[in-house]
């Protein structure tokens, strides 16, 4: 049961984590961009 859960738990990872990396770069350039003073260009 437990390797089953590890597997599970593995293969969720795996299809999330495209998705986390592309939040985490969306997150550093809205950093980036706060620390340069473009905040103006985050609002649409």
């Amino acid at each position: 049961m437990a390797l089953e859960v590890d597997y599970l738990e593995l293969l969720s990872n795996l299809m999330l984590k495209p998705f986390n990396m592309l939040l985490e770069i969306e997150e550093i350039r809205k950093e980036l961009l706060d620390l340069c003073g473009f905040q103006e260009s985050l609002q649409r």
